[in-house]
C-alpha cells in the first residue's frame, strides 16, 4: 500500500470542510432537541385535552 501516493486537499480546504461538518453536527443536535421539546409539548397537550393518558 505504501507504493500508492495519497493526495490530500490543502489544509485550508480540510479546515473549511471540518468547520462545515461541525456546523451540520450542531444543527442536527439542535433539531433533535427541538423535536424532543415538540413531542413533549404535544404529549402534554393531548393529556390536557383527553385526560392523563400516555399517547405513545
Amino acid at each position: 500500500m505504501s507504493a500508492f501516493p495519497v493526495v490530500l486537499p490543502p489544509m485550508t480546504e480540510q479546515e473549511v470542510f471540518a468547520d462545515r461538518a461541525a456546523a451540520v453536527d450542531s444543527i442536527t443536535l439542535q433539531q433533535s432537541e427541538a423535536l424532543k421539546k415538540a413531542e413533549a409539548s404535544f404529549q402534554a397537550l393531548l393529556a390536557r385535552a383527553f385526560g392523563h393518558q400516555d399517547f405513545d
